[in-house]
């Protein structure tokens, strides 16, 4: 759900000096990105690397949930080789984690080198692991005793040194259990099978499509789908790239139109022509230094606009020593019928350092020629409180003006309930929609739409209230105030979102996730609830993928997606 959030954290900070004595697990347990072995798995780890080639039984283990941190991915065989120089006689295995094995084979074998892989294509580590996320959101390294069936040691590597390395090799010390690490286990999953039983009345299927496979394409997943003007595009993650699908007239049946990525002029655009290319071919090809490619939509029915992620290199100070990364936010347009109407378009937003405008998932209004960015706050662990300041002045949404190339505004605010825990920005999941003036705004979390006029972004035209969410639903931890444990205590509390909003000229829409059940619901002008229908979480025996609401033809329709082992699959509710 949080990928555009994540992105933020990944630039890798290599020369931290840390004393050789350092504690690892004591560190570990400091990170944001905690893992940990459930107690009395002992047998459950064994069996799982019981086929790894190497005899020994020291494993050093790369988790990797594959493109859901791309530029880490690209930091592992750094990683690796300072592991061989150390001990180049020890088993290094991967755990490729992504639900379509063939994908993920093709990505690894193009671009890794391990002894022993494991596809793990239903995260069956989480078996005998534990994390302080739903799952790992970026690529863990941990050393495994085999025979003991323990682990040794493991966290993220944001922060590596020699130091690092040899405590790392020389470590022997089981890892404490989750229940020593964890006073609690926190619970991630919530049933949707209750849901099927309930008196709900169904949302029936209006069609169910088999998303075609081209010569030139091999569909990992379906990452941030969009129907708009006739078309279906999403983000192929393992590809990094956009593809384009093609509706016939009673969408009925699709093909696909072409696939679209940065050019090489593009991936460039933002490399400063002071660095010799000596010193980022090497690492652009390898995925440290990577565009990447991130949401799109059907501008028309001629024109695709894809958001991107395009490496920012320049010398830090006048010696040329230090190299500076970040990342340049740019909107890349292109005409479906010429290949030289191509247009790329950078971001320029306000310099603010506690704000982050995302460019990940945008929404673009024709009527109005604005782009609409989430916005969101950064947070201080050290003081748990936000300053009601900062509430009121900040906008869910960025207003970006396509043709003055800059920031125009605002609009949306957080819900009451993230201001009365103090939690700011950490469970949001904004969402938007337009619809000639009018603008339906959501902070997800909240259970509150908000729909305003475009004339009129400091007030909204009316509220409406999707689900309750009070106070008192939550338990608050106060010991934990300063630390960034504070925020994750309510991870599970928060269980309930406004997952997708649509409006037009009659009605407001809302897809919700409720209690583990998803829900359709329509509204009036007026914001009246007028029907409520239940989106099957389970199509076939499949789990479905429930990704958003879409307009076709004037109707507002649920998108569900599901792999069947050879096929990704469309379904419209």
């Amino acid at each position: 759900m949080n990928r555009n959030i994540i992105i933020t954290f990944l630039i890798l900070i290599l020369s931290l000096k840390l004393s050789a004595q350092m504690d690892l697990n004591k560190i570990a347990n400091e990170g944001y990105h905690k893992i940990a072995q459930i107690e009395g798995t002992e047998d459950l780890l064994r069996d799982y690397f019981s086929e790894i080639s190497n005899p020994n039984d020291t494993l050093y283990v790369f988790l990797c949930p594959l493109m859901f941190a791309p530029r880490m991915d690209g930091i592992m065989p750094i990683v690796q080789e300072m592991l061989y120089c150390k001990n180049p006689n020890n088993s290094m295995v991967l755990i490729a984690s992504f639900q379509n094995k063939d994908a993920a084979k093709k990505y690894v074998e193009n671009k890794f080198f391990f002894e022993d892989v494991i596809y793990d294509t239903d995260k069956s580590y989480k078996s005998f692991l534990a994390f302080s996320t739903e799952d790992p959101r970026v690529p863990l390294l941990m050393k495994i005793d085999r025979k003991s069936g323990r682990l040794l040691t493991g966290g993220d590597w944001n922060k590596i040194s020699p130091d690092f390395i040899n405590a790392f090799v020389n470590h022997t010390e089981p890892m404490p259990f989750y229940s020593e690490v964890w006073s609690e286990k926190i619970n991630f999953n919530h049933s949707t099978s209750e849901c099927e039983n309930e008196s709900f009345k169904k949302a029936e299927v209006f069609r169910k499509i088999i998303i075609p496979l081209d010569e030139d394409t091999f569909i990992s997943n379906v990452d941030f789908p969009d129907i708009s003007n006739g078309y279906l595009s999403f983000a192929d993650e393992l590809d990094n790239a956009i593809y384009l699908y093609s509706f016939d007239e009673k969408y009925e049946n699709m093909s696909f139109t072409g696939k679209y990525k940065p050019n090489e002029t593009e991936e460039t655009a933002y490399i400063s022509n002071d660095i010799d290319e000596k010193y980022y071919i090497e690492d652009l090809k390898r995925g440290y230094i990577i565009a990447m490619c991130l949401t799109s939509t059907m501008k028309d029915t001629e024109t695709i606009l894809f958001s991107v992620s395009l490496p920012n290199l320049f010398y830090e100070d006048e010696s040329k020593r230090s190299i500076a990364y970040y990342n340049k936010a740019a909107i890349i347009s292109q005409n479906l019928n010429d290949d030289k109407d191509r247009i790329l378009m950078p971001l320029e937003f306000n310099n603010d350092l506690t704000q982050f405008i995302s460019h990940e998932n945008f929404h673009y209004s024709s009527e109005l020629e604005k782009y609409f960015f989430i916005t969101l706050k950064d947070h201080d662990p050290s003081r748990m409180t936000f300053e009601k300041k900062t509430y009121d002045d900040t906008r869910l949404f960025t207003i970006y003006d396509e043709k003055e190339n800059v920031v125009v505004g605002g609009i949306g605010k957080l819900g009451q309930i993230n201001m009365d825990l103090n939690v700011g920005w950490t469970y949001v999941y904004p969402r938007i929609s337009t619809f000639g003036n009018k603008i339906a705004v959501s902070d997800g979390n909240s259970g509150e739409v908000l729909v305003y006029d475009y004339e009129n972004l400091k007030e909204p035209l009316y509220k409406t209230k999707v689900f309750d969410v009070r106070l008192s639903d939550f338990e608050i931890d106060s010991s934990l105030i300063g630390t960034e444990e504070y925020f994750l205590q309510f991870q599970d509390d928060f269980k309930n979102y406004v997952l997708d909003v649509e409006i037009d000229s009659k009605n407001l829409y809302t897809l919700s996730l409720e209690d583990g059940c998803y829900f359709k619901k329509v509204y009036d002008k007026k914001g009246k609830l007028k029907k409520t229908l239940l989106i099957p979480s389970v199509y076939n025996s499949y789990q479905l993928e429930i990704s958003g609401l879409c307009r076709i033809n004037g109707k507002v329709h649920v998108m569900a997606f599901y792999f069947d082992g050879e096929n990704h699959t469309m379904v419209l509710f």
